[in-house]
């Protein structure tokens, strides 16, 4: 059986999207869990951008290629600072800014300008690793949200 990367996408948009609504309602009755907001705003710009970039046509459109690329960088960034906020530290908004011009830097030079899917997905997929070991090491400091945490980012990771 083969993978439909239009279903996957679709797919994952839609979860996320459940969990930008979710974490919305959270971030809107409890002002005492801090950091949904961000997760809330990172997961719908997360949702978004996949259900626009399951409509990528070959070669792709340089609007679709800026906006997914600005919106999932933007997105994984605000799931950071959404971590940083749930621990009491300001938030460092460098990082979504870098993360969206680095995925939007890699996708058009490799999606548009020359069409090397590998080296894009492999790119794209260090780019989440490293964010992803930077969200562990940064709750690896808080005891009480290191087990959850883990266990939310190893979904997150799939």
């Amino acid at each position: 059986m083969q993978l439909d990367p239009r279903t996957i996408l679709i797919l994952w948009a839609t979860i996320n999207l459940m969990f930008a609504a979710m974490l919305a309602l959270i971030g809107r009755h409890s002002d005492q869990i801090r950091g949904a907001k961000q997760w809330a705003w990172g997961d719908l710009l997360i949702g978004l951008s996949f259900a626009l970039s399951s409509q990528v046509t070959n070669p792709p459109s340089f609007h679709i290629v800026l906006l997914a690329s600005i919106g999932i960088g933007t997105g994984f960034g605000l799931l950071y600072n959404g971590i940083e906020a749930f621990r009491g530290k300001p938030c460092s908004y460098w990082v979504p800014a870098f993360l969206s011009v680095a995925m939007f830097t890699n996708n058009y030079v490799f999606a548009i300008l020359e069409n090397e899917p590998w080296l894009r997905i492999l790119i794209n997929f260090v780019l989440f690793a490293g964010l992803h070991i930077a969200c562990a090491l940064c709750s690896s400091k808080s005891k009480h949200l290191c087990a959850p945490l883990i266990g939310w980012l190893a979904y997150r990771s799939r």
